[in-house]
């Protein structure tokens, strides 16, 4: 009776020749374009990336400080301004550096030195209404519904990259894949379940791509990536003393409390390709490879009250502080994308991903005290698809509009859905706007509604796992919008 534990071959291909549509730079080997220099200094920039300049980079990307990014739900995808006006279609196909975050292989379209920094805002309003519970004794659990369950969270993104020669491009990005945060309260109904649950990730990528021809890039990256868990939730030690047959005990009246913390480090890759058969197509493929985490860290126990706690100590010898491991893998993700130029400064974008969500069984928490059992969440989780359709117009050769939908399942089923994490499908409108002032500075920025279906919270206490925490039945009301700036200079 333990704590409930809760709960992702790149190809990209840009001309370099002829005019630009947005933000396609100009490739250096083209002996007619003239060799950017520094606006300020006047310096040839090529020879600043071949004496250092790369390094220097590098290195001053990790001295900034990245905040902890957190949303609703388990994958947070890159909410650059370029990807959110567009719902995220041609995204595998980028237009400029900042896709290397899904497609190493986008850094072959960088100039000298180019860098971009891209900030999301989510605004999430998550609801769990006409809840009701059971406690394990069967008696009425109490408590009430929840709402605003989301905090708003920030999502950053960070890319820089270089070329090393002609044919060789380095750079290395900064993302946040992976993330959920939902905080209940510990007064209502389902707090046997969960009141708090959050992960925070950070991945850090080196990336290499080879220009293997004006029309075919490949590239490759290295994910290093940190995960940060917290799971908490109330303990009816009431049901528990009274099955003990402890005087005094009041099922659904005497919590104590649960709180798990643990993270790890785990290493996965990347591999990318972008390929242009012909002027104005480019197709995109990228993909992610899956991450093995052990989250390991302490589980804490608050006794309640009046003593109740105590005494199942006592009797029993669980709900003492002790460590816990939990494995927790991230899954493999398989993107496809396309930008096909129509003409009259129009581009048409899709997109369609695969996730092998189906990885995700259950959640297991093994306490390092041999008295406290196993805490385990089924999930049963499914393989999903996300598709978008999207386009760019470039009005002059300052401004580009963008504007897109998606359809994104979710892997949660029904039988299976709980508080940590009340998915459903989603469907997207975004709709953005780029500038370009000048040759080596863009500015992108967009917004996203994402609708979420209705969905119902259907927990029994027969189901594994349920067996301490009762039963719970709750609607499940969610959506969010998306606030995306993303800024790119070439130095």
């Amino acid at each position: 009776m333990g704590p409930v534990s809760g709960s992702g071959v790149s190809v990209v291909y840009a001309p370099f020749t002829g005019p630009r549509l947005s933000n396609t730079p100009v490739r250096r080997s083209d002996p007619s374009s003239p060799v950017r220099r520094h606006p300020a200094t006047g310096r040839d920039m090529r020879q600043t990336l071949r004496t250092g300049g790369l390094l220097l980079a590098t290195v001053s990307l990790f001295t900034i400080n990245i905040p902890s990014a957190d949303a609703s739900g388990y994958r947070l995808r890159n909410y650059g301004g370029q990807q959110a006006g567009t719902a995220l279609a041609g995204k595998s196909a980028p237009d400029g550096i900042s896709g290397a975050v899904h497609n190493p292989a986008a850094l072959g379209q960088a100039t000298d030195v180019d860098g971009v920094l891209s900030l999301g805002y989510l605004g999430i309003q998550s609801d769990a209404i006409d809840a009701h519970a059971t406690t394990a004794a069967g008696t009425p659990a109490g408590g009430g519904d929840s709402r605003d369950a989301a905090p708003v969270a920030v999502i950053p993104g960070l890319v820089i990259a270089g070329e090393l020669d002609d044919d060789v491009v380095l750079g290395i990005s900064v993302s946040t894949p992976w993330g959920l945060r939902t905080e209940h309260g510990r007064d209502w109904a389902g707090r046997y379940h969960a009141d708090e649950t959050e992960l925070v990730s950070l991945n850090v990528q080196p990336q290499v791509t080879w220009r293997a021809s004006e029309q075919l890039h490949f590239g490759a990256g290295l994910q290093v990536q940190q995960v940060d868990g917290t799971f908490s939730n109330a303990i009816d030690v009431g049901s528990v003393g009274a099955a003990l047959g402890i005087p005094g005990a009041r099922p659904g009246m005497q919590d104590a409390h649960a709180h798990l913390q643990g993270d790890d480090w785990g290493v996965g890759f990347t591999l990318g390709a972008a390929y242009r058969p012909f002027k104005g197509t480019t197709l995109g493929l990228s993909y992610r490879s899956k991450i093995d985490h052990e989250l390991s860290g302490t589980a804490d126990f608050t006794a309640d009250g009046s003593g109740l706690t105590t005494a199942i100590r006592g009797a029993t010898g669980q709900l003492q502080d002790t460590g816990f491991t939990a494995d927790l893998t991230t899954p493999e993700v398989i993107g496809f994308g396309l930008r096909q130029e129509i003409g009259s400064g129009v581009t048409l974008l899709g997109e369609a991903e695969w996730t092998r969500w189906s990885r995700l069984d259950e959640l297991r928490a093994d306490f390092a005290n041999p008295l406290q059992g196993d805490d385990v969440t089924s999930k049963n989780w499914e393989d999903t698809w996300f598709v978008a359709a999207g386009a760019e117009w470039a009005v002059d050769p300052e401004w580009t509009l963008r504007a897109g939908v998606a359809y994104d399942q979710s892997p949660v089923p029904a039988k299976t859905r709980n508080p940590r994490i009340p998915d459903t499908d989603r469907t997207w409108l975004g709709l953005g706007a780029g500038w370009q002032p000048v040759g080596w500075i863009d500015l992108d920025i967009a917004y996203a509604h994402v609708w979420m279906a209705d969905g119902r919270i259907s927990l029994d206490a027969s189901q594994p796992g349920n067996a301490q925490r009762g039963s719970l039945d709750a609607d499940v009301e969610n959506s969010f919008d998306i606030v995306s700036v993303t800024l790119r200079i070439a130095f």
